[in-house]
């Protein structure tokens, strides 16, 4: 499958959390995938919104009951919500929308700043 890209959706060159996330999702796109499947489920069944960390918390405890390795480094970041929120909404038609988004805190005081420092 072919993702936006961070220009793609958030309209600028990517923060430090931004280039962690794509980082992560290069890793880990079975995450990108969970997140989808239940949040089409959820609007196959007639919602209009629903919260990304809710999902978020649905996948970690799924792969908790998937990972038999107590230490592994298999981490969600909470600092991710958002992205995969909008990455969700600018790749699948079905769910534009779906979550409520804010302007990033991080993403506003980077560009502010006109970039990393």
């Amino acid at each position: 499958m072919s993702y936006a890209t961070s220009a793609d959706f958030l309209g600028s060159e990517p923060d430090r959390i931004e280039r962690d996330f794509w980082a992560f999702h290069v890793s880990n796109p079975r995450v990108y995938d969970e997140l989808r499947e239940h949040a089409l489920e959820l609007r196959h069944r007639g919602r209009s919104h629903y919260g990304i960390k809710a999902l978020f918390e649905v996948v970690r405890f799924h792969r908790a009951l998937d990972t038999t390795d107590k230490c592994s480094e298999w981490k969600l970041n909470n600092s991710f919500t958002s992205l995969y929120a909008r990455m969700l909404m600018a790749n699948e038609p079905e769910l534009r929308g779906f979550f409520r988004t804010r302007i990033r805190r991080a993403a506003f005081t980077h560009r502010m700043q006109g970039g990393d420092h």
